[in-house]
């Protein structure tokens, strides 16, 4: 009497018909994984020879890093389906959907079966979705989410360290002059310094388009190499990065977000404090933030109702004295927060938008103020006001400027805008047309602060530059320094060749007045000759002395307890 027989207790010379030809890889093995054989779709999937497969147990063809490779040596409920990658010679690693079935042979000794489909492309496809889940793309570094979890793995380990972000100044630049692709190889180059520094015992990552965290076991000394690690891309111009960066060290009971969040406040502060710095995280930081909010909600009021001041330091002949003309600088009491310098409110107005109604309304002072001054009949004085890259990269402002001029009735060559060196970092088209749309009409561009920020020779050939302004700490003592007075007739004598006046700033007394002289410097300002001040106040070189006035021979008026800070208004 016959009875029906169940593929598993066929024995494995019936099977001998379907194995060795069957499309898929099967391997035939025991209890404890030692094949005993094999067919031929098998051997080509693990690249190696059937002589070579059988004794051997199949941990030597498997991935030694995956968990299940010892699922065919516990008990397990026949047949089970599982996803298994095994190792090529070369050491390719390739995915298998893996059937593992329990057999007997014709002796009744229990038996795995296991039969292979490749899945190696779709597997792959899956790890690169995963890994792009929580890497960044560009650099291959981990991204937010995953230096975050991983910073909450070292806390819950009880680990010291840091956390510190990274921040490269005035990045957008790079992308603005050298094109997209350029600033991609920078952030490529970066981040495999980052990673050499951090080694493997750290995490570095990239948390924005030029932002960089750096998870590690170090202290912020360490952190300052880590720092000065730019890449060495410069321009033909000699345009090169920093580096801002804030640490937070690892504290007991704050939260992973908290501790990332602390390191952006103090990278926060690096930046508005002058960049390539780095600074620690401490609570003082927070007292800050709220007092710049205030700033900052405040300027807004300000701006609104005409509260703020502007205030003017005369500008003179270096040789006889005779007043040429005057800066405009921004000056600010607040009700309610009193006397706020300008090196405060100046940077939280560009930071937060503030930088182009506070110019225009600077200009708008001035020009006004210069027409009432020529209207009573003092002369072609010239009007110096700072201004933003901003300003002068929106043709609807520079039009305005012009029309204020025309409106007013100001020549335009007497007004001189003055811009800092980091005009060079912004050096975007609308801001060279912006320029060149200015000196076409007659106004003068002046470089100010010239040789402590990003100089560059080939902007003051390429651009009308009139006028060269050195900066007061050449000044301070440039008649007893000789390294000192060296540079400061270099840029005379730079200026000359170029066609362009010589502006010393920051004159206090006779002996620095009569250096410059002798150095070639054509114009001064300073305390020598008065400090800013309203321009109610201001009396000239012909009004009749009323006694309340203290006046330098042939200059404007400086009264006492006068402002003495000097801030840009743009």
């Amino acid at each position: 009497m016959s009875r029906n027989v169940t593929p598993t207790e066929l024995s494995l010379e019936d099977q001998r018909l379907f194995f060795d030809d069957a499309p898929s890889g099967i391997v035939v093995a025991t209890t404890d994984g030692t094949i005993l054989r094999v067919n031929a779709a098998f051997c080509k999937f693990v690249d190696r020879s059937a002589e070579w497969l059988i004794g051997r147990n199949v941990a030597d063809v498997s991935d030694p890093e995956e968990a299940v490779n010892a699922v065919l040596r516990r008990e397990f409920v026949s047949p089970v389906t599982i996803e298994k990658r095994y190792l090529r010679p070369d050491g390719t690693v390739v995915t298998a959907l893996l059937t593992v079935s329990v057999a007997r042979d014709a002796l009744g000794r229990q038996l795995t079966v296991g039969s292979i489909v490749d899945v190696t492309q779709r597997a792959n496809a899956d790890a690169r979705l995963r890994h792009y889940s929580v890497h960044d793309a560009l650099t291959g570094l981990p991204n937010r989410a995953l230096f975050l979890d991983r910073l909450e793995q070292t806390l819950a380990r009880g680990e010291w360290g840091v956390c510190a972000v990274i921040g490269l100044d005035h990045f957008r630049h790079v992308n603005d002059a050298l094109g997209r692709s350029a600033g991609d190889r920078l952030l490529v180059d970066f981040a495999r310094r980052l990673e050499q520094l951090v080694g493997k015992n750290g995490t570095a990552a990239r948390i924005g388009d030029d932002e960089f965290a750096v998870l590690a076991a170090t202290t912020p000394r360490e952190l300052e190499a880590i720092r000065h690690t730019l890449p060495h891309f410069r321009t033909s111009d000699g345009f090169a990065l920093t580096a801002s960066v804030g640490v937070r060290e690892f504290e007991e009971g704050v939260a992973v977000d908290a501790l990332l969040a602390d390191a952006q406040l103090a990278l926060h502060h690096a930046k508005a404090s002058g960049r390539d710095r780095l600074v620690r995280y401490a609570t003082t930081l927070r007292g800050q933030v709220s007092r710049a909010m205030l700033v900052e909600r405040r300027l807004r009021r300000a701006l609104d109702v005409g509260e703020l001041q502007v205030h003017y330091q005369s500008i003179h002949c270096c040789g006889d004295g005779a007043l040429t003309g005057f800066e405009a600088l921004a000056r600010w009491n607040d009700d309610e927060l009193g006397f706020v310098a300008p090196t405060e409110f100046i940077p939280i107005a560009e930071a937060h938008g503030l930088i182009m109604p506070l110019g225009a309304y600077v200009l708008r002072k001035a020009v006004s103020q210069l027409a009432r001054w020529r209207a009573e009949g003092h002369g072609d004085l010239t009007m110096s006001v700072n201004v933003s890259t901003l300003q002068l990269g929106d043709p609807a402002h520079v039009a305005a400027l012009l029309a204020l001029l025309n409106e007013r009735n100001v020549p335009a060559h007497l007004l001189k805008i003055e811009l800092t060196e980091s005009v060079f970092l912004d050096m975007s088209p609308d801001v060279t047309e912006g320029l060149l749309a200015l000196s076409d009409t007659g106004v003068q561009l002046v470089l100010d602060d010239f040789g402590t920020g990003w100089s560059s020779f080939g902007y003051l050939l390429e651009l009308p530059f009139k006028g060269l302004k050195v900066d007061r700490s050449f000044v301070t003592d440039v008649y007893t320094n000789p390294r000192r007075r060296g540079l400061v007739r270099a840029v005379a004598e730079l200026a000359r060749n170029l066609g362009m006046h010589c502006v010393g700033e920051g004159v206090e007394n006779e002996a620095q007045r009569a250096c410059l002289a002798e150095l070639g410097v054509g114009l001064v300002q300073g305390w020598l000759y008065g400090r800013a001040m309203a321009p109610e106040l201001v009396r000239f070189p012909d009004d009749e002395d009323d006694g309340d006035e203290h006046t330098h021979p042939g200059g404007p008026v400086s009264l006492p307890g006068g402002s003495a800070v000097r801030a840009r208004s743009g």
